[in-house]
């Protein structure tokens, strides 16, 4: 047997003895002040002792974050200063004050500023839970991120090593994107300047605020505009339309209230190119009778009456009452202004059913009333299959239109 195989020998024997002996249970390490080697002065060691025995606070208490929690002193008498004597190097004495650890607490090392926006801090965890389920993430993940159910967030999906950025930009996970560097936002800081993200230079930001503004970043562009003076537009002719139609309807309701028309009638009578013909006369109230005479000045008007009261003076009752009569009759003969005589369909509300009409003289010989002092509106021959009747006395009704 050569000589280095006995030493061999022995490990495998020591070996076994170590591998066949029983493992032991060790407690865990609660929160509390334990003793610990504590350096004097730790960055340059000019003081003789180098380390000293302190208690520090040590260990953790079973929780279900260990990791967000970490053993400390308590706010309240958990330390004090204890003054020790150090020499220096050349032999002068020094005293120094350490603090020595009395009673300790576990103090949550995160907060609701180290949570994601779409968490929410809880102190009884110490941790950050997420307020969204996997089927109910948040809908304002902003393109390119995407919603990310383990980290609670929206995270670039990109590759950054995969991504190619121009000279001076290098891509950034928190804008999903290529960036200026960093470098140059601390020089442009220097100068009091900030930076242009499109050249990555440094430029004045009353450049940067006019650049924006004449390029509309950030605010309304041209098509932007467009489509809310379109709408504005809309909305104008539309109240426009609905206040013309209000106020035409109510108008027209107002006009067709003042006339009293009273009847009329539908023939196939003797009308040149065949048209049918509707004939009525109105009767007026004094109110409409007086309305050209209102028109007139309020002196025009007195000096009229005076002359006619002057007029009629010498002339006895019956005579009177003839001419008052005679001029009535002439001031209702032009009562209809020309825009008024127009084809029927345009003047359908002038008419009422079923009114009646008092006409001057006895029927004409086709049927219908007679033609004296009457109003005529052409009528299409489609609605030429009225009925009218007309009385023997002069009155006459109408039964459809």
């Amino acid at each position: 047997m050569r000589l280095y195989s006995i030493p061999l020998l022995l490990l495998v024997f020591w070996s076994s003895a170590i591998l066949a002996a029983d493992p032991i249970h060790l407690e865990n390490v609660e929160c509390a002040p334990y003793i610990d080697h504590v350096a004097t002065d730790p960055n340059l060691y000019r003081y003789e002792p180098y380390f000293v025995k302190m208690h520090r606070c040590h260990g953790k208490h079973p929780v279900p974050n260990p990791k967000n929690e970490k053993c400390v002193p308590k706010m309240q008498n958990g330390k004090d200063n204890v003054e020790i004597i150090v020499l220096t190097k050349l032999g002068n004495v020094h005293f120094l004050n350490i603090t020595n650890h009395t009673d300790c607490e576990q103090r949550c090392v995160i907060s609701q500023e180290d949570c994601t926006p779409y968490e929410q801090f809880k102190s009884s965890t110490c941790g950050c839970s997420c307020n969204y389920s996997p089927s109910t993430g948040p809908k304002n993940c902003y393109a390119p991120f995407i919603w990310q159910q383990s980290a609670c967030n929206c995270i670039c999906p990109k590759d950054e090593h995969s991504q190619v950025c121009a000279k001076r930009k290098v891509f950034s996970k928190e804008e999903c994107g290529c960036t200026c560097k960093a470098k140059f936002y601390a020089r442009c800081a220097k100068r009091k300047q900030v930076v242009d993200e499109g050249t990555c230079e440094c430029v004045d930001p009353e450049v940067l605020v006019g650049k924006s503004r004449s390029g509309c970043d950030g605010g309304v562009n041209g098509a932007m505009l467009a489509v809310v003076i379109i709408v504005e537009a809309f909305v104008i002719v539309f109240c426009y339309y609905f206040f013309y139609r209000y106020c035409y309807k109510h108008n027209f309701l107002g006009r067709k209230k003042e006339k009293n028309v009273s009847s009329g009638y539908y023939h196939n009578g003797d009308i040149p190119n065949d048209t049918a013909a509707r004939t009525y006369e109105s009767t007026h109230d004094e109110r409409e009778k007086l309305t050209e005479n209102t028109r007139k000045p309020d002196k025009e008007l007195i000096r009229q009456e005076e002359r006619e009261r002057v007029r009629l003076n010498g002339l006895s009752d019956k005579e009177r009452i003839r001419i008052e009569e005679e001029e009535e009759s002439d001031q209702y003969a032009g009562y209809y202004p020309e825009e008024e005589k127009s084809r029927y369909p345009n003047h359908n509300g002038d008419m009422y059913y079923n009114d009646i009409m008092e006409v001057d003289g006895p029927p004409s010989s086709h049927g219908g009333p007679p033609s004296l002092d009457n109003h005529n509106l052409n009528i299409p021959p489609d609605y030429s299959d009225a009925i009218s009747d007309f009385s023997e006395d002069g009155y006459g009704s109408v039964t459809q239109v």
